[in-house]
């Protein structure tokens, strides 16, 4: 027996799975629902094992022609990093007449339409992904101490130690005394804006 944990490829979306064999037969699971993708099918009802040339823990496995119809679908495309174990556990079981090839496309069909799966769109899937990812981190750039007068009033003379750092969102301010303490937000919107008008001129900015 052998269950992994994979990734399919459905309507150009990533989904969880878990694909399990056992007793020569595949089984592929959504993960949070732990429905099936397809009904249950022989391991020997998969006629090859493509692999993606150009994307390592990548394949997609091709059902035979009596499966496709009975399941409407040609092929179960998927990654997953325990790909070199599942190649092994195929190989190494003489019972199995799956194949093992390599490609850089399949052409998939799926009940009456048909369309060709180019393997690189993995690649601009994920950078995509990593680039979304990545507008959403908040950046610190530099921090520093300062001291901020008592607000809400022009008399006090009573300051506060504070540790600002400088992020792509705004200036957050927190507590020099205390750094748990949540701290306040100077979003880069609230400031005013400001132009130089002679490269060597003071800057002054206010909130």
């Amino acid at each position: 027996m052998i269950a992994i944990n994979i990734e399919l490829h459905v309507n150009n979306t990533r989904v969880k799975g878990i694909l399990c064999i056992t007793q020569g037969i595949l089984i592929v699971l959504y993960k949070t629902t732990k429905q099936a993708v397809i009904n249950p099918v022989k391991v020997n009802e998969v006629r090859n094992m493509l692999l993606a040339e150009q994307v390592p823990s990548a394949a997609a496995l091709e059902l035979s022609e009596a499966t496709k119809t009975k399941v409407q679908k040609s092929h179960l495309i998927f990654e997953s990093p325990s790909m070199g174990m599942l190649m092994r556990y195929l190989i190494e079981n003489s019972e199995f007449d799956t194949s093992i090839d390599f490609c850089r496309e399949v052409t998939v069909t799926e009940g009456a339409s048909e369309f060709v799966f180019d393997f690189e769109d993995i690649k601009r899937w994920r950078q995509t992904q990593l680039n979304s990812f990545s507008n959403g981190i908040i950046r610190s750039v530099c921090s520093h101490v300062i001291h901020e007068l008592e607000p809400h009033t022009f008399s006090s003379d009573l300051w506060f130690k504070k540790l600002i750092v400088v992020s792509n969102i705004g200036i957050f301010l927190f507590d020099a005394n205390d750094h748990r303490a949540p701290p306040s937000l100077w979003p880069w919107h609230k400031f005013n804006r400001i132009e130089r008008k002679h490269p060597n001129e003071k800057i002054e900015g206010v909130i």
